[in-house]
C-alpha cells in the first residue's frame, strides 16, 4: 500500500496476513502543504504499470528519502508517476486540483473546482525536447456545457452566498457548480455490467464520467464521446442529477468501482 500523507509518501506492507503493516517505509518527501484544498491525491494504476498521483495546486519538491545527494523533482502544474519496480518518480502532464482517472485505453482525465471535466491531451516530456515550441496546456476542458456547467441541486442554497445569486432547490445554479471537483471516475466496463447496470440501468455505462460536486451535495455524470483526437462529455440526466441530497453534509469526494476498487479519486470514468 502506498499512502500520500503530505509532505510524505509512505509504503506499507502486511507480510504476515494479520491485517497490520509490518513493513513501514517513507519513500519520498516534499509534497506541498500550502493549501488544504490542493494537496496530492488520487493514486491510480496506469496501463504502463506505473502508479499515478495528482499533485494538485500545492505542488511538490519531491525527493527520495535517504538520498541527500539527489536533487528534488520540482512539480508545479504537473502530476507524477511512480515505477513500483524501481521507485523512480517521473513528472507527467496534469496539474488539476483533485481527481485522476483513466479509460480503457489509458487516456487520462482530471478535474478542478471551476472545470469539472478535463482531458490530458499529451505528455509534455515530448515537447520538452524542443525548448523553442510554445505549446498550449496539455489539459483540455471537454464538457459540452462548459467548465462550470449548470447543476440541479436539491439541498438548501443558503451557504456561501449562493442564495444571493438566485440559486435554490431544483434550480440550475452555476455558482454552486464551481465545486464540481471532488472526484471524477471513468467506470470499467466489466465491473459496470456486473454491479451497476443490473440494478441501476441503463446497460451501457462504458465511458461514463462520474463527478462529485461537494458544494452542491450531488453526483453528476456525463457520457464521453469521441471528438477529434479527444473526447467531449455530454450531460446524461436532463435537468436533474444522478444522485443529489438535501443534506448539506453530503459531500461526495471519492469513488471506487467495487469489488476491486480500481478507481479511487474524485473523478471516475466508466471502463
Amino acid at each position: 500500500m502506498i499512502v500520500a500523507d503530505a509532505p510524505d509518501i509512505w509504503y506499507f506492507k502486511d507480510t504476515s496476513g494479520d491485517g497490520k503493516a509490518d513493513e513501514q517505509r517513507k519513500l519520498y518527501t516534499g509534497l506541498g502543504v500550502g493549501n488544504v484544498q490542493g494537496l496530492a491525491n488520487s493514486f491510480q494504476w496506469g496501463l504502463d504499470n506505473r502508479i499515478y498521483l495528482a499533485i494538485s495546486g500545492s505542488g511538490a519538491e519531491l525527493k527520495s528519502v535517504g538520498d541527500d545527494q539527489e536533487r528534488p523533482l520540482s512539480l508545479r502544474g504537473r502530476d507524477t508517476a511512480i515505477d513500483p519496480r524501481t521507485w523512480r518518480v517521473m513528472p507527467v502532464s496534469g496539474g488539476a486540483q483533485h481527481g485522476l482517472s483513466f479509460d480503457d485505453w489509458g487516456n487520462r482525465f482530471v478535474c478542478s473546482n471551476s472545470d469539472h471535466l478535463q482531458e490530458v491531451m499529451y505528455e509534455d516530456r515530448y515537447l520538452a525536447r524542443n525548448p523553442y515550441i510554445a505549446a498550449p496546456s496539455p489539459r483540455r476542458s471537454i464538457a459540452a456545457d462548459g467548465p462550470q456547467a449548470d447543476v440541479f441541486r436539491t439541498s438548501p442554497s443558503s451557504r456561501g452566498g449562493l442564495s444571493a445569486r438566485g440559486c435554490g432547490p431544483r434550480v440550475s445554479c452555476r455558482a454552486s457548480s464551481k465545486a464540481v471537483a471532488a472526484r471524477l471516475d471513468i467506470l470499467p466496463e466489466q465491473q459496470v455490467r456486473r454491479s451497476i447496470a443490473a440494478t441501476l440501468g441503463p446497460a451501457n455505462w462504458h465511458g461514463v464520467a462520474i463527478v462529485g460536486d461537494v458544494g452542491s451535495n450531488l453526483v453528476h455524470r456525463k457520457k464521453l464521446e469521441p471528438d477529434g483526437v479527444g473526447f467531449i462529455g455530454r450531460r446524461i440526466d436532463e435537468k436533474s442529477e444522478f444522485v443529489s441530497s438535501n443534506d448539506i453534509w453530503f459531500r461526495p469526494v471519492q469513488f471506487a468501482n467495487a469489488p476491486t476498487a480500481h478507481c479511487i479519486s474524485s473523478i471516475c470514468i466508466a471502463r
